[in-house]
């Protein structure tokens, strides 16, 4: 069994241990700050996937998000596995079924797949460097539309700490969400669910399995100049159909009508 068809067991099998940590009778056992929990349950999952593959691929290196392992020094390294136990956590909490296991493999600092999973609606994104994404085993590719006015924008914002950009595209676009899972967020881009996604000061394991299966749907990552980016770059990012993104840029910088 190859690297790509391992990860998709496994993390199927982790989507089933995660429905049911999301069904039981649970309480919070541990948080970061008030706005920023982390949970007995991302720490399950994060040791439940990072043991399964380092007893497959002792050698590898990971970066995860909880625990801080092999921080950022060592994302060039020749095999490195990213991993977000629980996008959405908050979510998750607050039995919201808008949540994700996202896990990407690449190599020299290139993607070489990558898997999002939703366990509780069953969608499993995945992609492999030059060979197209797909949602549960069907082709999937952005959307065709250039017209803004009738694009979705998602949007990656806590607490509405930028207000002013949301006002921005208001009456600009047809509908703008918030759902609060960064990995689903590009993975709904690139199924064509909508059009593009903003977000800024995000991390890598958030990321680095939806930029792949984005990419390998047509889409494209930039910042908010209109430059094409690669998702080490977690400042200011727009993931989008390609399409609508110079006039989405536009209206971030306020240059739009």
């Amino acid at each position: 069994m190859n690297k790509f068809e391992f990860t998709k067991e496994l993390i199927k099998k982790a989507g089933e241990k995660l429905t049911d940590f999301y069904l039981r009778e649970r309480e919070i056992s541990e948080k970061k700050d008030e706005f920023d929990l982390v949970t007995q349950f991302d720490l399950e999952m994060q040791k439940f996937i990072v043991e399964s593959i380092l007893e497959q691929y002792p050698k590898d290196s990971i970066f995860a998000e909880e625990s801080g392992m092999d921080k950022l020094k060592d994302l060039e390294n020749k095999n490195l596995w990213i991993i977000d136990p629980i996008d959405g956590t908050i979510n998750f909490i607050h039995r919201i079924p808008f949540f994700a296991i996202s896990i990407a493999y690449y190599e020299n600092g290139e993607p070489k797949f990558g898997f999002v999973l939703n366990p509780i609606t069953r969608e499993l994104f995945s992609a492999q460097r030059g060979e197209g994404a797909y949602l549960n085993g069907r082709k999937i590719k952005v959307t065709e539309n250039a017209d803004l006015k009738k694009s979705i924008l998602l949007f990656g914002i806590s607490n509405f700490d930028k207000m002013d950009l949301l006002n921005k595209f208001n009456k600009k676009v047809r509908r703008m969400r918030l759902f609060g899972a960064a990995a689903l967020h590009t993975s709904y881009i690139a199924a064509g669910y909508c059009d593009a996604f903003i977000v800024r000061n995000i991390h890598l394991w958030d990321i680095a399995a939806g930029y792949l299966i984005l990419k390998e749907a047509g889409g494209i990552l930039t910042d908010w100049n209109n430059n094409e980016i690669s998702p080490f770059e977690t400042k200011q990012l727009l993931f989008s159909n390609g399409k609508v993104t110079s006039e989405v840029v536009k209206i971030i910088n306020g240059q739009g009508d």
